[in-house]
């Protein structure tokens, strides 16, 4: 991240979408969805690292550049072993299909200008 500035809106996106996973229900995790984040292949970091902030974990999050890698953080968000997904714009074109099969809890859309 370049600057504070640059880095409040994601710390807010964080704190909201961490706020609303711990919220679901245990028995329920996997119905109730994960969160997906889309973003440039230059702030996956920052977001993994922000998310980590607040209380997510290693385990908590798949991030990924290439459609494989997409389509294994799909399978892993759809059993409930990651609550959060992170992938570039580029990547979530490519594997859009498969993307719609998942019951996302929120998706949030980093768009850089």
């Amino acid at each position: 991240l370049v600057d504070e500035a640059e880095a409040e809106p994601i710390r807010a996106a964080c704190c909201f979408a961490a706020t609303a996973l711990g919220n679901r229900s245990a028995a329920n995790k996997t119905e109730d969805g994960a969160v997906l984040v889309l973003c440039s292949p230059n702030a996956v970091m920052a977001w993994v690292e922000t998310l980590g902030l607040f209380g997510l974990t290693d385990s908590d999050i798949a991030f990924a550049r290439g459609s494989k890698a997409a389509e294994d953080a799909f399978a892993r968000a759809l059993v409930g072993s990651c609550s959060v997904v992170v992938l570039t714009h580029d990547t979530f074109k490519k594997v859009l299909d498969t993307a719609l099969t998942v019951p996302w809890l929120m998706v949030i859309y980093d768009e850089v200008h």
